[in-house]
This record gives C-alpha cells, sequence and structure tokens, in this order.
C-alpha cells in the first residue's frame, strides 16, 4: 500500500513520543500568508494568495525525509514574509536543481560540490545564475532559522559564493529595438496612435485609460491592477491670504493614490503615492470609475441582490478601477447561493471582503496583455518596421531614460518611478544612452527615416478642391506664410492660433496641397532647431521638441514625391 505525500510529510515531520516509541502525526499548524491568506503547514497545497497556490506535494516528492522538516518550515517562512512570486520563484528554482543534479533520484543531502556543478551548467544553458542565487538565499535562511537539514560547512561555502546574475538594465544600455525602451519617436507615435484608436472606436475606455496611465506614470503592472475606484480622488484646497486674513480661491487636487509595490514585509494596497493628474486626464480616470461602478450595480441588480444604500456604497468603493469581471461574477454566484440558503450575513460578509481583497483585481500579466492588444489595434510600429512590442516594463524603462536624457537628479527619478532605492535608476542615468533622432538637413529626406515613422497621418490632395471642406478656403484654407498650404478637415477650429500650421502636418485632418510649400516649411524648422541646437546643446529637450513634427513633414514631402511620379507615369501613357 502507498503512502500519499501528505501522509509522507507527516510521518517525516512527526514528533516522537518517547513513552510509546512511536509516531505520531502532527496537529495542523495553520500560518496566514504576507498576503492574509490562511494555509495549513502540513497540507499539499497551500494557497498563498486570490491567485497562486503553492504544490507541497510536487515538491516534496523530490526530498528525502530527512530534509522534508526543514524545506517544509522554511517555506512557511518564505509564505509568511515573502511575495507570492518570491515563494513560486524558490519553489521552481528547487525543481530545476532537483531536475537537473537529481535526475533519477530525491535529493538527500545539499553539498558544495553539486553546487559547483549546478553553477556550471546554469552558466552554459542559461548564461545566468538566478536559480541558484534563489537556493542559495533560501538554504541560508533554513540554516539561520536552525531547521534541520543544511550544515555549517554548506552555509559558509554559499556565503562565499559570488554570483552572476541575469544582466540587469541591458536592454536599456543597449536599447534593444524590442525589449529597450522607445526612442523618442516611436513613444510619440504609440501616444498619438492610442489616442487616434480611441477616437475611432477601435479601444474601448479601458484599454485608453490603462495605457495612459503607464504611458504617463511608468508604473508596474501589478500597480495598476491594484488600483481600486476609492483611490480615484478630488481634494479641494484653499489658499490663505495670511496679510488679509481672508481665503483665496479653492486649487482641486485631482489624484490617484497608487499603491506601491516591493517594499518589505509590505502587504497588498499597504502603501501608497499619489499622483496629481491634468483635468483632462483625470476626467478619463474619472469616467472609467463611475462606468466600473455602474457595471457592478447592474450585475447585481441581475442576480436580484436587496442591499442597504450604506453597503452597496462600501462595495462599490472598494471595486477594481480595472476589474476581472470574470472573478466578480463568480463571487456573486458564490454569494447568491449561500443568499438562497438563508445565510444573508455570511453571504453579505464573503461580498464585502472579496471586494476589500485582492479577489476581483486583474493581474499584472493581465495588464500586459491588455496594453499590447492596445499598441496593435492602434497600428503602431516600431523603428524597425514591424509592430510595435509593449509592456508596461519598457514603458516604465522609457520613462527612466526620458526622465534620465531630461537631467533629473537620481532621487527624483526614483520618486517618479517608485523606487525605494537609488540602486535601479543607475540603469538610466548611467552609460546613458544617446539615441534622439539626429534631424538634420543632410538626412532629412533619406530613405531611413522614411522607415522611422510614419506622423503623418492626413491624406495629401491634388488640389484644393479635391480636399474635404476645399469648397470653403475662407474657413479651411491654412498658409504658410501667406502661400496656400494645405486644408483643414475641421476649419481650423482647433484653437491652435499661432502654431498653425506647423502644429498640423501631425493631426489626422490634415489634407495637405500636393504643390504646398512643404519644403520651405521644413527648411524653416530645421533652421529653427539648428540655432536651438547652437543656443542650448545638441541633447536639450527644447532643442528636440519640434522634432516629430519635422518628420511628419518629410512624411508629406515624400507621400507628394511619390504621388507626383504616379501622375507623371499616367499623364506619359496617356
Amino acid at each position: 500500500m502507498k503512502i500519499n505525500n501528505l501522509q509522507s510529510i507527516k510521518n517525516s515531520l512527526a514528533i516522537p513520543n518517547t513513552f510509546s516509541n512511536q509516531y505520531d502525526p502532527p496537529k495542523s499548524q495553520i500560518e496566514k500568508s504576507l498576503l492574509g491568506e490562511l494555509f495549513d503547514v502540513y497540507s499539499e497545497k497551500w494557497k498563498i494568495s486570490t491567485r497562486i497556490t503553492l504544490r507541497i506535494d510536487q515538491l516534496s516528492s523530490l526530498f528525502a525525509p530527512e530534509l522534508l522538516e526543514g524545506l517544509i518550515m522554511t517555506l512557511s517562512h518564505y509564505a509568511r514574509n515573502k511575495s507570492p512570486s518570491t515563494c513560486q520563484a524558490i519553489i521552481s528554482s528547487l525543481r530545476n536543481y532537483a531536475k537537473t543534479i537529481f535526475p533519477k533520484r530525491k535529493i538527500n543531502n545539499w553539498l558544495a560540490a553539486d553546487f559547483k556543478n549546478y553553477r556550471k551548467l546554469l552558466v552554459e544553458r542559461y548564461r545566468h545564475e538566478s536559480y541558484l542565487n534563489d537556493i542559495r538565499a533560501f538554504l541560508k535562511t533554513w540554516y539561520e532559522l536552525r531547521h534541520p537539514g543544511v550544515c555549517r560547512e554548506v552555509y559558509i561555502s554559499l556565503n562565499a559564493m559570488r554570483l552572476k546574475n541575469s544582466e540587469a538594465g541591458r536592454a536599456v544600455r543597449t536599447m534593444d529595438p524590442v525589449k529597450g525602451p522607445l526612442e523618442p519617436v516611436e513613444f510619440h507615435t504609440l501616444t498619438k496612435d492610442i489616442y487616434h484608436a480611441y477616437e475611432q472606436g477601435k479601444i474601448d475606455l479601458e484599454k485608453f485609460s490603462i495605457s495612459l496611465f503607464h504611458i504617463a506614470t511608468g508604473r508596474r503592472p501589478s500597480q495598476s491592477a491594484a488600483i481600486k475606484c476609492k483611490d480615484i480622488e478630488i481634494i479641494s484646497t484653499s489658499q490663505e491670504n495670511f496679510i488679509n486674513q481672508v481665503a483665496s480661491k479653492k486649487e482641486d487636487l485631482r489624484l490617484i493614490h497608487v499603491p506601491r509595490l516591493k517594499q518589505q514585509g509590505a502587504i497588498f494596497r499597504d502603501e501608497f503615492r499619489s499622483i496629481e493628474w491634468t483635468a483632462e486626464l483625470f476626467a478619463l480616470f474619472r469616467l472609467q470609475q463611475k462606468i466600473t461602478q455602474i457595471s457592478f450595480t447592474s450585475l447585481l441588480d441581475s442576480f436580484n441582490w436587496n442591499l442597504q444604500s450604506i453597503d452597496v456604497s462600501d462595495i462599490k468603493s472598494d471595486l477594481p478601477l480595472f476589474p476581472d469581471w470574470k472573478r466578480i461574477n463568480a463571487s456573486l454566484v458564490f454569494c447568491s447561493s449561500l443568499n438562497s440558503k438563508g445565510e444573508h450575513a455570511l453571504a453579505l460578509q464573503k461580498l464585502r471582503l472579496d471586494s476589500a481583497g485582492s479577489q476581483w483585481h486583474r493581474t499584472g500579466q493581465s495588464i500586459t496583455a491588455t496594453l499590447q492588444t492596445s499598441a496593435n489595434s492602434a497600428g503602431s510600429h516600431s523603428r524597425t518596421g514591424e509592430k510595435l512590442k509593449i509592456s508596461a516594463l519598457r514603458l516604465r524603462h522609457t520613462k527612466g531614460t526620458n526622465l534620465a536624457r531630461e537631467g533629473l537628479g537620481k532621487d527624483i527619478i526614483a520618486w517618479l518611478l517608485d523606487h525605494s532605492t537609488l540602486e535601479a535608476v543607475k540603469i538610466y542615468t548611467n552609460n546613458l544612452p544617446e539615441h534622439a533622432i539626429p534631424v538634420n538637413a543632410a538626412m532629412a529626406l533619406s530613405p531611413t527615416m522614411q522607415d522611422i515613422a510614419q506622423l503623418f497621418r492626413g491624406k495629401i490632395v491634388d488640389s484644393e478642391k479635391k480636399a474635404f471642406g476645399g469648397t470653403k478656403p475662407q474657413t479651411s484654407r491654412l498658409h504658410f506664410k501667406g502661400k496656400g498650404t494645405a486644408t483643414c478637415g475641421t476649419h481650423k477650429q482647433c484653437g491652435m492660433g499661432s502654431r498653425i500650421p506647423l502644429c498640423c502636418y501631425e493631426c489626422d485632418y490634415f489634407q495637405p496641397w500636393l504643390d504646398g510649400p512643404h519644403m520651405e516649411v521644413l527648411t524653416d524648422l530645421l533652421n529653427e532647431r539648428k540655432q536651438r541646437e547652437i543656443t542650448l546643446g545638441p541633447d536639450h529637450t527644447v532643442t528636440k521638441n519640434a522634432d516629430s513634427t519635422i518628420i511628419a513633414v518629410i512624411n508629406v514631402i515624400q507621400q507628394c514625391e511619390m504621388r507626383s511620379q504616379k501622375l507623371s507615369i499616367r499623364s506619359r501613357k496617356k
């Protein structure tokens, strides 16, 4: 008769009875994970978060009984004090070690020689030693907690190791075209494409607001996933004139309180840093908040729940800003079954606990998938001409690189990226890659520039008469230094004033004429840039400010040349 894994764990951890000289199975030992989930140390599975369950039975099958007690107790220490992802990483590393060094038998001891052999294999296979680094940290904790299984000699040898992790910041340093920071024009194009996709209905409000949040803040995906509706807040403040002792006008602070991550010992939504937004962007998140709450109310009504207004208000306040509706629906189904059995108080308690915790929140992976979907729907392309690969991490690298290029100090960059130390900021400030596109007259019309980005999204027209709105030139015609240049599809009701027509080259409603003075526009822009470069320097933000407009003008000139060639060929054939 085979003994199951659970019994094996219990037997190995049994405490000897000095009277009967037999081993009795221990009692259950209930612990609480870092995120507040209860688990039994002696069970086969530990649920340590709403989404992560550790398979202790699979791990215990890899170790001899004499190591199981120390293994289980150390792992429970990790579950109580470390993030669920850290616990998963430890188990993954231990399984890789067992598969590599002990493929046909259980691990019955820890030896320095085995670690040396494992290290060599890791470098050959992965070019880093992250798995061994995880195991070293785990075994050192195991020894320091004084659980049996790790001897002093192994502890000393582990301390003496100098391991090589995967190179931090390599994608940033090398400006990797797939994983590294976006170049300035790529970033500008992505932002513009996202706005345009939302206006055209290609992405919904949730995708739009998630995209803009990460483009603007560079926060981690798990941070946006952890935001609740109650984190969207307007705070009214009044400035007092202390001379006249009278209150002046009120100013509204439009804040999103963003949960922090990677803080030592912090639990879910334990610490926050608030971000202030402009009225326009804040209105977007406020609208997302209202739609989420309205959608939940409709879902609640479909289950025929009749709650007091204070309960509904509290639950709606605790809703995630970007919810996982499948999990919310599953929770309502379960709570409704309790309700139907007459257990109203228990059903309400469960509902409020689920809303207050992380149960209804999306994962960081889900947020990243949404970002990529939005970029695909927007049709954004990279500098290589392929579809733009987007992730929250890549946008974070872009934010950090842009902040470093602006010359901000490490402490400010760390604060804006929500780092707790300055160490991680070094990947942006040390060996900063200067990769802004050098725009000058010599390369302005090169084929390379056409491949970099297509910032012009309007439509070339052969003449004013063929443009939309061209029959009303008094309201739609655009001039450059008194010369007719293009037609505006919105009849110039955008309020851009003196910036017209330069800003128009990036507008979707811009209709440049085939024979317009676009080369003169480009020459003026290049001359202005050269003057700023002399005055401020080539790397100054103001110097590069009009680069996207310059590239859009280049796009127009190139398209005009292509159109002229087609018309010329057509006329010759006739």
